[in-house]
């Protein structure tokens, strides 16, 4: 006796997806993306209630349990999917966290997809037995055709003529903010780096090192930095909690040096505490968004932006770090292809929301293998090619007196130095940024705006 096979499906996320809708109607711009169409649920009176749904959202009316109720009753649809009992369970039924929504809607286009490919290839076999070979390739490739547009989306094509009006308007808005002193992208903490960059712009950076090199410090730099002039950031931690980072923010501010583990087990002198105080207080108005939920995945990372940049409350994004982000699980496929979607996936996010995304990584302990001075370079990127070929920026974070070289090649001090490599620039020039920690180890200046004088004074009066 012959199984039957039953289609592709999930119902659990189709139930997620819908009671998710119902009860936060403002999540529904992270669902259409991938669901555009009510058949792309295998429930019918799941299609029934999504088809509602997306009616009420044309209408521009709210999404609720009373106004779908009213929808469905309206187009005689009610009755059949069970009425508000039916209705109520959705939402009564949710087992995931909204959060993770994103990620169901993507499994519901899949098997979508999925059903297609087999009706689409039952079909074309039994037309095999009956048309010629030509025929039966046509059927093929136009099948595949179908098959493609769904997985890739709608294609949006311009000719280049048309683009050249926006090129055109774009360079008369860099120029006017050129004349004015305007950065065209979002400042960072290094106004060296910024005229190599030209700022922060929508696009994916890669700020890799090795751990000790002060990664963390130098992202919380370029938030601060970001806040400073107005700009909204959105900083995932996977390493580090909200007090331990904020701590760090409130070091940064200080405008002298505090041991931070002095800090850490409050043996202060009032001075310092001062110092402390008058720096929390300031931080109160950078618009930084601490998320520091450690076990996330690049869906909850892009369902998150998405909401906050709706929201407006985010022009830059950093991860931290790439190697912690939660990657699904596919039998027999390397860490590398996995890290390759977690990289292509943040690419097209940023590209997206128009966003610049700064994404930390880890270098891999090659760097410190080879001579040179322990010299950072690509290679060194672990799963580096996905990493670099996705990456519209690499910046290394190199500190020097780590490897024991105390005097750089121009005779000067690396203490406190941190060198930031610009390897890959799309769009630009490449080269090394100087910069300090001064007066706390956490605040990242250039090394150009700090009196050598004035450096070493400083240094001596925190040590007595």
């Amino acid at each position: 006796m012959e199984l039957i096979k039953i289609p592709p499906h999930n119902l659990e996320s189709e139930r997620a997806v819908l009671g998710s809708l119902i009860l936060s109607s403002e999540l529904l711009t992270d669902v259409i993306k991938y669901i555009d169409r009510a058949d792309y649920f295998y429930d019918t009176k799941h299609a029934v209630v999504y088809s509602a749904i997306l009616s009420l959202n044309k209408k521009n009316n709210p999404i609720d349990l009373i106004s779908l109720f009213k929808e469905l009753k309206e187009e005689s649809q009610i009755d059949g999917i069970g009425g508000a009992p039916f209705l109520n369970s959705l939402t009564n039924r949710i087992i995931y966290e909204q959060a993770n929504l994103e990620y169901h809607a993507l499994m519901i286009k899949q098997d979508y997809i999925k059903r297609q490919i087999i009706l689409k290839s039952t079909a074309l076999i039994e037309e095999a037995y009956n048309i010629d070979l030509d025929d039966a390739l046509r059927v093929m490739n136009r099948n595949l055709d179908e098959i493609h547009t769904l997985t890739e989306g709608k294609v949006q094509t311009q000719t280049v003529g048309e683009i050249a009006n926006d090129c055109l308007s774009q360079l008369e808005t860099r120029c006017n903010n050129f004349k004015n002193g305007i950065l065209n992208g979002i400042p960072t903490n290094s106004k060296q780096l910024d005229n190599l960059l030209g700022g922060l712009k929508k696009g994916l950076y890669i700020l890799a090192g090795r751990p000790g090199m002060k990664k963390t410090a130098q992202a919380l730099c370029m938030a601060k930095a970001a806040a400073k002039n107005g700009f909204k950031s959105a900083f995932f931690s996977l390493e580090m909690d909200a007090l331990s980072l904020t701590d760090r923010v409130i070091l940064s501010e200080t405008e002298m040096f505090i041991d931070s583990v002095r800090y850490a087990n409050g043996n202060l002198i009032k001075h310092e505490k001062d110092a402390v105080v008058s720096a929390a207080i300031q931080i109160r108005d950078y618009e930084i968004y601490l998320d520091p939920n450690p076990v996330v995945d690049v869906y909850y990372i892009g369902s998150t932006l998405r909401r906050m940049v709706r929201r407006g409350e985010c022009d830059v994004a950093f991860i931290d770090y790439l190697q912690l982000v939660d990657t699904e699980k596919v039998r027999n496929e390397n860490r590398e292809r996995e890290i390759a979607k977690v990289t292509r996936y943040l690419k097209l996010l940023s590209k997206e929301l128009s966003i610049p995304i700064v994404l930390l990584a880890q270098l891999s302990r090659k760097v410190e293998e080879r001579g040179n001075g322990c010299r950072p370079q690509l290679s060194d990127l672990r799963e580096s090619g996905a990493i670099e070929q996705d990456a519209d920026v690499v910046m290394f974070v190199y500190r020097p007196e780590k490897y024991g070289i105390i005097i750089d090649e121009n005779g000067q001090s690396t203490k406190d130095m941190l060198v930031l490599i610009v390897d890959k620039h799309r769009n630009g020039m490449i080269g090394d940024v100087l910069c300090k920690s001064y007066p706390s180890p956490y605040n990242i200046i250039d090394a150009n705006s700090i009196k050598t004088t004035e450096y070493q004074q400083d240094e001596t009066i925190s040590k007595v």
